[in-house]
């Protein structure tokens, strides 16, 4: 009764609207999960009750529900998707340390490693909004994710720069001496945080690749690291903000072929070599003595001076602060004009994070566990799950020829977190109960939202 209740939930909703688990394991299949676990030595059941490829799906699942305990998570995946994990037992219920435990003996490698392997860019060539001049537009975008103030994550993760060293008669600070500040205390107005850059794929909103560590590892020496994940090539154009720039990240994302179209404080000084016709001109980047080896690369420089019309585009300019550069150095084919437009209606894509963080998890934007090694697993969880659902979004909104970024990802996961939350908390026993309330609950939505002043008799 429960498939076809969701069937006909499905006929009369959205099709991107999920209504059940499965578009997880489709994501993230399941022979791939069992190949990620095989490689790293989890393939065994590590606690009683609790088997490492449930585990997995459990970690990419908590993100939908913020209260709930992981045992009764784990209640509510099983359920829905006990037809595809053969070791999904749903009479056997473990405990909420038993979970804990198994979770740390999966280890730090193994969500990370699985990241590496699901996330990716989706956009087809034929994808409204996803390419320019053949290239796949792509932004790197940075965030912080709050973790709990606990000594460990403290001590790996760290804190923000302090706001305040005398401590003496402030009533609830955070006093601590944290690895980074042997033998001085400081006061720490704010929680420790995850550091997380990724690569978002403009069209679709799905972070394609990412890096997660703790704060104290800076947003461009991540971006280094996340440039070696191979998501970037030759056929890709990325852009980026201001707090990217630098030789360094630079040089190393031109090694990988790719388009570049940066926005750089005019902190920077870029002396004009050639002028071009569309009022860009052809500069290098300023030499660093540290990197005097390596030698200036050539660059091409947009301004809010040699931009036409550039009170239009003061998102992008800031009244002279800011201009762009690009290795796109073909004038008549990638205008000044073109890529400032580009570079305007592409700056919604640094939001991407920010929908992941109190959309996904109720009113706290605090990731739940306290020991890093469960932090980063929570994370990748996240970073999973987001890119599993706004997968599953773009594939129904391109079927009804319609633009992906037009439909909120918010309403998404509160749908589907509806339409789960009632029929697998259900105990197996009670099918009466499954009767009277799953048939309320769901068609009582459709009606409200759907069907209009229709009487509710008739469904």
């Amino acid at each position: 009764m429960k498939d076809r209740l969701r069937k006909e939930l499905a006929r009369v909703t959205d099709p991107f609207r999920a209504t059940d688990l499965e578009f997880i394991p489709k994501a993230c299949p399941l022979p791939l999960v069992e190949e990620i676990l095989e490689k790293h030595g989890k393939s065994i059941k590590h606690v009683k009750l609790v088997s490492a490829t449930v585990l997995v799906y459990l970690i990419i699942a908590l993100p939908i529900w913020r209260k709930p305990r992981q045992d009764e998570v784990f209640r509510l995946v099983c359920k829905d998707l006990s037809d595809m994990l053969p070791d999904c037992d749903y009479s056997k219920q473990p405990t909420h340390s038993a979970i804990c435990k198994a979770r740390r003996k999966l280890g730090p490698d193994v969500m990370p490693d699985l990241a590496g392997r699901v996330l990716a860019p989706i956009a087809p060539r034929k994808a409204p909004g996803a390419w320019f001049e053949g290239l796949r537009l792509m932004s790197l975008v940075g965030t912080a994710f709050d973790l709990l103030d606990t000594r460990q994550n403290a001590d790996f993760f760290g804190y923000p720069d302090p706001l305040a060293v005398d401590y003496s008669g402030y009533a609830g600070s955070k006093i601590a001496d944290y690895q980074g500040y042997p033998g001085e205390k400081k006061v720490y107005k704010t929680l420790p945080q995850a550091r997380v850059v990724g690569l978002v794929e403009n069209a679709t909103r799905v972070v394609a690749a990412a890096e997660v560590g703790p704060y104290k590892i800076g947003e461009r020496s991540m971006a280094i690291e996340l440039f070696d994940s191979g998501k970037l090539t030759p056929e890709t154009l990325l852009m980026a903000d201001s707090n990217f720039a630098g030789f360094e990240p630079w040089s190393k994302a031109m090694e990988t072929g790719a388009g570049l179209l940066w926005r750089v404080k005019n902190d920077f000084t870029f002396h004009a070599k050639k002028r071009l016709p569309d009022g860009s001109f052809l500069s290098v980047t300023p030499q660093l003595a540290a990197l005097e080896k390596s030698g200036p690369l050539k660059v091409r420089v947009i301004n809010a001076a040699s931009a036409k019309n550039a009170a239009e585009y003061e998102d992008v300019f800031d009244k002279g602060n800011y201009s762009l550069i690009t290795n796109l150095y073909d004038f008549e084919k990638h205008t000044a004009k073109n890529l400032v437009l580009l570079f305007q209606n592409n700056r919604d894509a640094t939001t991407v994070f920010e929908e992941m963080k109190p959309e996904l998890r109720g009113n706290s934007t605090t990731i739940r566990s306290m020991v890093p090694i469960l932090a980063v697993q929570d994370i990748w969880g996240i970073l999973i799950f987001h890119f599993a659902l706004r997968r599953l979004m773009a594939q129904g909104a391109w079927d009804k020829k319609k633009d992906p970024k037009r439909f909120n990802f918010l309403e998404a996961a509160e749908e589907l977190s509806r339409a789960i939350s009632p029929a697998a908390a259900i105990p197996a026993s009670g099918v009466g109960v499954l009767d009277n309330y799953l048939v309320r609950e769901i068609f009582q939505h459709i009606y409200e939202k759907k069907l209009g002043n229709e009487d509710f008799d008739e469904i």
